[in-house]
Protein backbone atom coordinates (compact mmCIF):
# COMPACT_ATOMS: atom_id res chain seq x y z
CA UNK A 1 0.00 0.00 0.00
CA UNK A 2 1.38 3.40 -1.01
CA UNK A 3 1.60 5.93 1.85
CA UNK A 4 2.97 9.41 2.46
CA UNK A 5 4.21 9.86 6.03
CA UNK A 6 5.46 13.42 5.50
CA UNK A 7 4.39 16.49 3.52
CA UNK A 8 5.84 19.96 4.16
CA UNK A 9 5.56 23.27 2.31
CA UNK A 10 8.36 25.80 2.65
CA UNK A 11 10.16 28.64 0.91
CA UNK A 12 12.88 26.18 -0.06
CA UNK A 13 13.94 22.55 0.02
CA UNK A 14 17.08 20.88 -1.34
CA UNK A 15 18.39 17.33 -1.58
CA UNK A 16 22.05 16.55 -0.93
CA UNK A 17 23.09 14.25 -3.78
CA UNK A 18 25.94 12.73 -1.76
CA UNK A 19 23.95 11.27 1.11
CA UNK A 20 20.35 11.82 -0.08
CA UNK A 21 19.39 14.01 2.89
CA UNK A 22 16.76 16.72 2.63
CA UNK A 23 17.12 20.26 3.96
CA UNK A 24 13.93 22.31 4.32
CA UNK A 25 13.98 25.97 5.25
CA UNK A 26 11.36 28.57 6.14
CA UNK A 27 8.38 26.25 6.63
CA UNK A 28 5.14 27.95 5.60
CA UNK A 29 2.81 27.56 8.56
CA UNK A 30 1.14 30.94 8.07
CA UNK A 31 1.18 33.60 5.37
CA UNK A 32 0.32 37.23 5.96
CA UNK A 33 -0.49 39.60 3.14
CA UNK A 34 -1.09 43.34 3.10
CA UNK A 35 -3.82 42.90 0.48
CA UNK A 36 -5.37 40.41 -1.90
CA UNK A 37 -4.91 38.89 -4.32
CA UNK A 38 -1.35 38.06 -3.27
CA UNK A 39 1.30 36.53 -5.50
CA UNK A 40 3.56 33.85 -3.99
CA UNK A 41 6.74 33.79 -6.07
CA UNK A 42 8.07 30.44 -4.88
CA UNK A 43 7.07 27.48 -2.79
CA UNK A 44 8.75 24.12 -2.31
CA UNK A 45 6.61 21.08 -1.65
CA UNK A 46 8.46 18.17 -0.07
CA UNK A 47 6.83 14.80 0.40
CA UNK A 48 8.02 11.29 1.09
CA UNK A 49 6.33 8.19 -0.26
CA UNK A 50 6.54 4.61 0.98
CA UNK A 51 5.57 1.41 -0.77
CA UNK A 52 5.44 -2.26 0.10
CA UNK A 53 7.25 -5.00 -1.85
CA UNK A 54 4.14 -5.96 -3.80
CA UNK A 55 3.37 -2.34 -4.86
CA UNK A 56 4.34 -1.08 -8.28
CA UNK A 57 7.74 0.55 -8.63
CA UNK A 58 6.37 3.27 -10.93
CA UNK A 59 3.29 5.22 -9.91
CA UNK A 60 1.48 8.42 -10.82
CA UNK A 61 0.59 10.63 -7.89
CA UNK A 62 -1.11 14.00 -7.94
CA UNK A 63 -0.41 17.29 -6.20
CA UNK A 64 -3.46 19.50 -5.62
CA UNK A 65 -3.44 22.98 -4.11
CA UNK A 66 -6.75 24.32 -2.85
CA UNK A 67 -7.74 27.68 -1.43
CA UNK A 68 -10.92 27.50 0.66
CA UNK A 69 -11.82 24.29 -1.23
CA UNK A 70 -11.32 25.88 -4.69
CA UNK A 71 -8.63 24.14 -6.76
CA UNK A 72 -5.82 26.55 -7.71
CA UNK A 73 -3.31 24.01 -9.01
CA UNK A 74 -3.34 20.34 -10.02
CA UNK A 75 -0.39 18.39 -11.39
CA UNK A 76 0.38 14.73 -12.06
CA UNK A 77 3.76 13.61 -10.70
CA UNK A 78 5.42 10.44 -11.93
CA UNK A 79 7.31 8.53 -9.22
CA UNK A 80 9.95 5.86 -9.85
CA UNK A 81 10.99 4.11 -6.64
CA UNK A 82 14.09 2.65 -8.39
CA UNK A 83 13.99 -0.70 -6.55
CA UNK A 84 13.58 1.04 -3.17
CA UNK A 85 10.68 1.11 -0.73
CA UNK A 86 10.82 4.87 -0.13
CA UNK A 87 11.07 7.93 -2.33
CA UNK A 88 11.63 11.60 -1.48
CA UNK A 89 10.21 14.23 -3.83
CA UNK A 90 10.63 17.99 -4.03
CA UNK A 91 8.35 20.00 -6.29
CA UNK A 92 9.19 23.68 -6.74
CA UNK A 93 6.35 26.02 -7.67
CA UNK A 94 7.43 29.22 -9.39
CA UNK A 95 4.23 31.22 -8.94
CA UNK A 96 0.87 30.96 -7.21
CA UNK A 97 -1.89 33.54 -7.00
CA UNK A 98 -3.90 33.45 -3.77
CA UNK A 99 -7.20 35.30 -4.23
CA UNK A 100 -8.01 36.07 -0.59
CA UNK A 101 -7.63 35.12 3.06
CA UNK A 102 -8.43 31.59 4.19
CA UNK A 103 -6.78 28.20 4.18
CA UNK A 104 -4.32 27.09 1.51
CA UNK A 105 -4.26 23.29 1.45
CA UNK A 106 -1.67 21.16 -0.37
CA UNK A 107 -2.69 17.53 -0.96
CA UNK A 108 -0.92 14.44 -2.25
CA UNK A 109 -3.16 11.84 -3.88
CA UNK A 110 -2.56 8.41 -5.33
CA UNK A 111 -5.18 6.38 -7.17
CA UNK A 112 -7.93 8.78 -6.06
CA UNK A 113 -7.00 8.50 -2.37
CA UNK A 114 -5.59 11.37 -0.35
CA UNK A 115 -2.27 10.31 1.18
CA UNK A 116 -1.38 13.45 3.10
CA UNK A 117 -2.07 17.18 3.34
CA UNK A 118 -0.49 20.38 4.62
CA UNK A 119 -2.50 23.50 5.52
CA UNK A 120 -1.32 27.11 5.55
CA UNK A 121 -3.41 29.85 7.14
CA UNK A 122 -3.51 32.94 4.93
CA UNK A 123 -4.45 36.19 6.68
CA UNK A 124 -4.40 39.91 6.09
CA UNK A 125 -1.78 41.75 8.15
CA UNK A 126 -3.09 45.31 8.00
CA UNK A 127 -1.47 48.49 6.81
CA UNK A 128 1.80 48.64 4.93
CA UNK A 129 4.54 50.47 6.78
CA UNK A 130 6.67 52.71 4.65
CA UNK A 131 10.35 53.21 5.55
CA UNK A 132 11.70 56.46 4.15
CA UNK A 133 15.40 57.19 3.94
CA UNK A 134 17.05 60.27 2.58
CA UNK A 135 20.56 61.16 1.51
CA UNK A 136 22.21 64.37 2.59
Amino acid sequence: MISSPLLICANGAVRDATDNTITIFQILEDMQAVGFPVFVQKMSIYFSLRRENDDSENINSEIIIKHNENVLFKKDVEINFQNKLKHNMIVNLQSLLIPGPGVLQVLIQYDGTQLNDFSINVTISGQTELAVTSEE
